[in-house]
């Protein structure tokens, strides 16, 4: 506390002995006349709105790429689901065919091969019910794809409508003070 107290005054004390002592003396900065500054302030403000002009189109671009990744996504979900509807009409089909079967022959059958039949039915029901739980597990992967699909689409319009009327914003304040630079510098002749 002593040493930044004791610092404060031998600063304070050199400023009033030599006023100049805390003034970063820049002979660029003393040396401008007030032209120059308002050319530099008009430079500078054109510079900082093209700056926002640019990060708003990247934001626009990210925009359109959540856009795009979701209509992507979309597209290969509704194709898998295509895809494993089509395996698992098969594959009922394929069981259905295998379970009439075990039935003709259970009709068929004497009492003692009846138990046999009976439990090679339920080992078919049994895998029947396994492999449809595995279409299922597919099924919902594929919803959440789709989910993830709506929600990154959603992302991208929602910021597609934010940024697209701040970009005309920063893309007229561009245009007024890239005239105000240019009409200053034909002002001076620059």
């Amino acid at each position: 506390m002593k040493g930044n107290l004791l610092f404060l005054f031998s600063l304070v004390y050199l400023n009033l002995v030599n006023p100049n002592f805390l003034v970063a003396e820049n002979p660029s900065s003393i040396d401008m006349s007030k032209e120059d500054l308002k050319l530099v302030k008009l430079q500078e403000k054109f510079d900082r709105t093209q700056i926002k002009v640019n990060a708003t189109k990247a934001k626009l671009e990210l925009a359109d790429s959540l856009i795009l990744s979701g209509n992507m996504l979309e597209k290969e979900a509704k194709s898998e689901i295509k895809k494993i509807r089509t395996e698992e009409k098969k594959y009922i089909k394929i069981k259905n065919n295998e379970r009439k079967i075990l039935w003709k022959q259970y009709k068929e059958s004497k009492k003692d091969n009846v138990n046999v039949i009976e439990d090679e039915v339920k080992e078919l029901d049994y895998q029947f019910k396994a492999e449809l739980r595995q279409f299922y597990k597919r099924y919902k992967a594929e919803e959440r794809k789709l989910k993830k699909a709506e929600r990154n689409n959603q992302k991208g319009k929602d910021k597609r409508k934010l940024y697209e009327p701040k970009l005309k914003d920063y893309q007229n304040a561009l245009e007024i003070a890239k005239a105000k630079l240019e009409e200053y510098q034909a002002e001076k002749g620059l």
